[in-house]
């Protein structure tokens, strides 16, 4: 097409790119990423778009899209970023896993919330905590909880204010 306004007709033709994730600055209202695109073409200063209610920091290597206008990566937009070696996999249809890069996982998948971290994890509700441990879960205040009474003596793995 001939004619085109390089300012104005430009903007509205817009590209699609895959793209490898470099850095991530996360530390003003918007998150600048720089990453590889096409051909290895270098892309800095690339707003990252995320979801409203969820913010999250993908890892060096994630892999996803560039949506430039006018194909310039100067104004581009990163989506969908995703690192194929963190992804869980075997999400049945209609699951949802809200993961990181360490291995923990929070899965809604058909009527089990489950909850999975690498050291322990706190839960509080209305004022009532839960904490489970590797070796024990501790319900109530953290500070000096005592060993619950069973039928058969105080427990070893559970603790309570």
């Amino acid at each position: 097409m001939s004619g085109w306004d390089y300012d104005t007709g430009d903007l509205h033709r817009p590209q699609l790119h895959l793209v490898t994730l470099g850095d991530i600055d996360d530390s003003g209202v918007q998150q600048l990423a720089s990453a590889t695109g096409f051909l290895s073409h270098p892309i800095g200063q690339a707003v990252r778009r995320q979801t409203f209610g969820l913010s999250s920091v993908p890892p060096s290597g994630a892999e996803g899209i560039i949506l430039s206008s006018g194909g310039r990566s100067d104004r581009g937009h990163l989506l969908g970023l995703e690192h194929p070696s963190y992804k869980p996999k075997g999400t049945p249809l209609g699951g949802t896993v809200l993961y990181d890069a360490n291995g923990s996982a929070i899965s809604l998948v058909q009527p089990n919330l489950r909850v999975v971290h690498a050291s322990d994890v706190q839960v509080t509700v209305q004022g009532i905590t839960v904490r489970v441990r590797k070796d024990r879960v501790d319900i109530g205040a953290m500070e000096a909880p005592n060993a619950v009474m069973t039928t058969a003596g105080p427990s070893t793995t559970v603790f309570s204010v």
